[in-house]
């Protein structure tokens, strides 16, 4: 199986949560969006302003989550379905064409746009709570990823890939809080990483967030 750069960083982190109470799924277009958002983040480090490419693994990353970004939104309803889907297309096509970086995030933008107000992120709606997030960590994540986040957790070893050192910034540098938040809410298609919009609330995907980046 072939594991994503990106998601290698936050792979083990997502995949190490510890399942909650089920609650509301993520609604649709919120699922995509945060997806679309995950691939055009990825697209931009594979191609530079004039489409070049300049990773080939993150090339190939960015199609993979446009390929489930299609498929999720297939559950997309209402009027602005059809003109999104047709978006989504776009892009999928500007992508695999390497057009330059700015094209494709003006694409999204208007994919964003067309979702409307449910395709926004998420954000906590009061203080975070580190405290909170130490603990939904040291339960469910430290075991792989080690209590200060150094990637060495005793139930980590020998995995391949190793659990990536999420609380160092060597390892997550230019991984922004909102793409940890967008990646552990819908997780990666075909790898053993789940996601968690439907199992952890959006204030407690932030609390662990906000600590994961407290420990760099």
């Amino acid at each position: 199986m072939r594991i994503p750069t990106l998601p290698g960083r936050v792979l083990l982190f997502a995949a190490c949560l510890a399942a909650a109470p089920a609650s509301a799924q993520e609604h649709p277009a919120r699922r995509v969006a945060n997806i679309v958002s995950v691939a055009v983040e990825e697209y931009g480090k594979a191609v530079d302003n004039q489409g070049r490419l300049v990773s080939t693994q993150e090339f190939q990353e960015a199609n993979d989550f446009l390929v489930d970004a299609r498929r999720a939104a297939d559950r997309l309803s209402g009027s602005n379905a059809a003109p999104a889907r047709a978006l989504l297309d776009s892009i999928a096509t500007a992508v695999a064409a390497k057009r330059p970086r700015g094209s494709v995030d003006s694409l999204a933008r208007r994919f964003a746009a067309t979702l409307g107000s449910e395709a926004k992120l998420e954000l906590p709606k009061g203080a975070l709570d580190l405290a909170e997030g130490r603990a939904i960590f040291e339960r469910s994540c430290a075991s792989c990823h080690g209590m200060t986040g150094r990637g060495d957790g005793a139930a980590g070893r020998g995995m391949n890939p190793a659990p990536p050192a999420i609380g160092t910034l060597d390892h997550m540098r230019g991984v922004s809080p909102a793409l940890t938040y967008r990646v552990v809410s819908v997780g990666i298609a075909g790898t053993p990483m789940a996601g968690y919009a439907g199992t952890l609330t959006p204030e407690e995907r932030w609390n662990v967030v906000a600590y994961v980046n407290s420990l760099r």
